[in-house]
């Protein structure tokens, strides 16, 4: 045998070259494919965690006969009226958010153990009260349950929250009082607002036609500011010239309306300490929802079934959803 049989052909720059460009291709359709799994897989663990969030809702009423408060929040003369034209803003003291409410019907019945509920929560971590007790410490720990996976950012403590109770919506003055700073609203038409005992007998419109807790991209965290007047999971309403709601939100801005989220830009007082605000973006988280989620947002209704509703929606049909008693019983889509 020669030589020449007896050696192994390589190969060619060519053939190489056309291997690589084979490999390029199925990696370039291989990673899209890819993205888009674990997308679905970020999008189903969001909706089981709102499902958790229904769940615990209705155990909440099936126990004490109603829906717990958006918030309480008490005026000066230590009372806790509905939210007003004369007492929105008001709030001295600031109780516990429906978000720890619900913790012993979401197997965290250690943490609410830790809650002080007849003292202070705080709205963000640069308030002070000397009534807080162990309420802050309970702000600064992470839920995971109340992050969604497909958000980005994390705040300094992990303790941020991608969900907001609905407490209302539409764009007219029957359903709201505002407060001192120019968009910061606080609806009453919904099911989870300041000081509510929303039973299932006063959401008029059906239970499966009313939200209850949408997701939320809007929350301020330590990304977009400098200073302490940052949020989370546990954060109550804040009265005052500077009121604003904790983990509170209506439905009067479309869904997602504005780029980047509060881990990027403050959306709550308006005037990032890092990055400047949007245009109109005082009190914008608690006007809009929105997720990372491509085309919308999920929310659970009021009867615990959980809805992807896309950014495109009708904003009439939008407000019908997060208004209880408008006598607009519609379907969401």
């Amino acid at each position: 045998m020669d030589s020449s049989s007896r050696s192994r052909r390589a190969f060619t720059l060519v053939e190489l070259l056309v291997v690589i460009a084979i490999i390029g291709v199925l990696v370039a359709l291989l990673l899209p494919a890819i993205q888009a799994a674990r997308e679905a897989a970020r999008r189903s663990q969001c909706s089981n965690n709102l499902k958790q969030m229904g769940l615990a809702m209705h155990n909440y009423h099936d126990t004490y006969n109603s829906f717990p408060a958006g918030a309480w929040v008490f005026n000066t003369a230590g009372t806790a009226p509905a939210p007003s034209t004369t007492d929105c803003t008001s709030g001295n003291g600031r109780r516990a958010p429906w978000s720890v409410a619900i913790l012993p019907f979401m197997e965290l019945q250690s943490l609410y153990d830790e809650c002080e509920m007849t003292r202070d929560f705080i709205g963000s971590n640069g308030d002070t009260t000397t009534n807080e007790g162990r309420n802050r410490a309970v702000w600064q720990t992470r839920v995971a349950t109340y992050q969604c996976p497909s958000f980005p950012a994390r705040s300094n403590p992990n303790n941020h929250s991608n969900y907001f109770g609905v407490m209302g919506g539409g764009d007219t003055a029957l359903g709201y009082c505002q407060s001192d700073n120019v968009g910061r609203r606080f609806y009453r038409n919904g099911v989870l607002y300041q000081n509510s005992s929303t039973r299932m007998a006063d959401i008029i419109d059906g239970t499966a036609n009313t939200f209850l807790v949408g997701e939320q991209r809007y929350q301020t965290l330590s990304g977009a500011r400098t200073d302490a007047h940052r949020m989370g999971w546990a954060s109550t309403n804040r009265g005052g010239n500077s009121a604003t709601t904790g983990t509170l939100a209506a439905a009067q801005l479309p869904i997602n309306i504005f780029a980047g989220h509060g881990g990027t830009h403050d959306t709550t007082w308006g005037s990032s300490q890092v990055n400047p605000a949007p245009p109109g973006a005082n009190g914008m988280a608690q006007r809009t929802f929105g997720s990372l989620h491509p085309g919308g947002c999920h929310f659970v209704m009021a009867d615990g079934t959980v809805r992807f509703l896309t950014e495109n929606v009708d904003l009439n049909l939008y407000y019908y959803l997060a208004i209880r008693d408008d006598g607009q019983a519609i379907t969401p889509p």
